[in-house]
This record gives C-alpha cells, structure tokens and sequence, in this order.
C-alpha cells in the first residue's frame, strides 16, 4: 500500500500519502476535513482533539540546525505557526492544542524540559539532563510516557503523563534498569518496559513491578497493558521469511497464549476491550481476551483499532472506513 495511517480517534483518522507527502485528515464519515503536505523532512503529525485536527511538529535530528515553529490545521488546507517561545529543539508530545499541550524542549548544551502548558494557565516545567529522550503514548490517547532510549546508562529516567480533569499532569518519575529498548504504556498509566539484559519489566499505576526474563534477541518491540494481562508482540526474521508473533501473560504472570503468523502483521490493541487485532493489506484477524479467534472479516486494505476502540479500515485508495467498537 502506498498510504499510511498516522493515526486514528473518535473524530478524526490522518493518513499520509508516501508519493506525494500529501497527509489527509478525515472525519468520521468518510469525508476529508484537511490536507497539506508534510512541512519539511522530519516532521511528524501529533493528533488533536480526537484526531479531528493536528499538529506538524518537527524533529531535525542534528543537533547543529534549530527545529522550527510548531503548527497546526487550520480550516480545509491553511496552517498557523504556533506563538511560542523558540528553543532550539521544539517537540510536541501531545495535544490538544497550544493553550494545551506536552511539549518537549532541547537547549544547546544538551539540557532538556518539558513545558505543561493548560488552559487555565498553570503551567508548569520539569528540567531534563537531556532531551535525548523517546515518546510513546496510550492506546486509548489518555496517557504517555517519555524515557530514557538506549545507550549505555544502566538506568533509565522515565516519567508518565497523563489526561486528568482536561489537563496534562506529570503522575509518576521512576528510573528502570537499562539500557531501555521500548517503553509502552496504559490509559492508567501502567508502564510496561524492555531492557538489554534485564528481559520485560512491567510497574503497575500503584508502584508494584513485575518481571519477565527474556533473552534480548527475542526482546518484544511492543508491549501493552491491559487490565492485569499484559500483551506483546515481534515482527522478526525466521529462515529468511517475515514472520509476526503475539503472545499474552495472564494476571499471575503465567503465558495465556501465543501466535506465531508468516509476514509482518501490524498489530493494534482495543483500549475497550483488551481484544487484539492483527492485520496485513487484505488480511485481518481478532484475537479476545483468551487468545481465540474472534473475527476474520474479509476486508479490502488495511485495518486497525482506534483510540475509541473502534475498527478502522484505510483502502488500497487511500479512503477510510469507520465501524463502532464490537
């Protein structure tokens, strides 16, 4: 397929499509809303309320140039260039928009912060060592984490923000072994972490941790929290072939199930209901809570699960179908 989905929610889906650049917000209905092109090399699209509009944030990754002003849509095709102070990184983590929003910020000897800025005007700012530090949000959008990505500390500083009373709030700052690889995690704000040489780590909202050991070569490249049971999953090489494969722990720790699946699937989890859906072009297959087979629908593209929990499907042509949670 030539067209990507950047993301999908309630009121909105944006894809990108890879010839032209071109990235196209659609709403619930079908119908496109905006499209523009991707600013400069770098950018990427942050959604904002429900995805229904979105922000063209950029991040240059030498250090040597500064990153520009972050924008957002405006109307069917114009962008506005957001007024705020320049720093020399400028990395939007999350919306809804300016008077509201995560934004990560690198000065050029290297220190970092991240600006809370809230509609009521109590911001706030938390100083980083660094702004070398990687994203990952919810399924469901209500929560993110930011954290220390590889090199060669042997801890690594995290902190999880999440969505409460309309506003971003910093819930938690822990620090896990490390090198850290990836980082997910829960609406709630459950962390579920992979490091070199100390397998999975999951830290639950109230602070309990858990702790799998798994060989770094066969280390997850998501992991996801739902309830007590916690999902992942691998795109990797066996005998020269793509394969994906999805596996789940119970609430006792225990491995509930697994599918091992030839070529590589994207996988997405229902913050609804737990189910996983795995799907490549023309292909889809749910998997609930047990690890049976619930849906295989026929489908035309490529399907996944909104923040809503809703199934969404992008056409070999670029447009959009959106079905209710089932």
């Amino acid at each position: 397929m030539q067209h990507y989905l950047i993301g999908t929610g309630p009121q909105g889906t944006v894809v990108l499509d890879g010839p032209s650049d071109e990235i196209r917000i659609v709403d619930p209905q079908g119908r496109r809303s905006w499209r523009g092109r991707m600013p400069e090399e770098g950018s990427y699209v942050a959604g904002v309320d429900g995805w229904s509009r979105a922000i063209l944030s950029s991040r240059i990754e030498l250090w040597d140039e500064p990153d520009p002003l972050p924008r957002e849509t405006v109307g069917s095709e114009g962008v506005r260039e957001w007024d705020v102070p320049r720093t020399w990184r400028m990395r939007v983590l999350a919306g809804p928009s300016l008077n509201d929003h995560l934004m990560l910020r690198g000065h050029q000897d290297g220190s970092g912060q991240v600006d809370l800025v809230r509609s009521s005007g109590a911001n706030e700012v938390i100083e980083l060592p660094t702004a070398q530090m990687e994203w990952s949000d919810s399924p469901g959008g209500e929560a993110g984490v930011l954290y220390r990505f590889g090199g060669e500390s042997q801890e690594a500083e995290y902190f999880v923000f999440r969505r409460l009373d309309g506003e971003w709030r910093a819930v938690v700052q822990g620090l896990l072994p490390g090198p850290v690889i990836t980082m997910d995690v829960s609406d709630q704000g459950d962390v579920t972490a992979t490091a070199l040489g100390h397998g999975l780590v999951v830290v639950m909202a109230d602070g309990t941790r858990r702790h799998w050991p798994v060989e770094d070569h066969k280390l997850p490249t998501m992991a996801w929290l739902h309830g007590a049971t916690v999902t992942l999953t691998r795109n990797m090489l066996s005998d020269g072939e793509d394969r994906t494969r999805v596996w789940r722990y119970d609430e006792t720790g225990a491995l509930a199930w697994e599918e091992l699946l030839a070529g590589e699937w994207t996988v997405s989890l229902s913050p609804v209901t737990g189910a996983v859906m795995m799907s490549q072009e023309n292909e889809s297959v749910v998997f609930g809570l047990d690890g049976r087979r619930v849906h295989e629908p026929a489908i035309e593209g490529l399907r996944v699960f909104g923040q809503d929990g809703a199934w969404v499907t992008l056409r070999p042509d670029g447009t959009v179908d959106r079905q209710p949670a089932k």
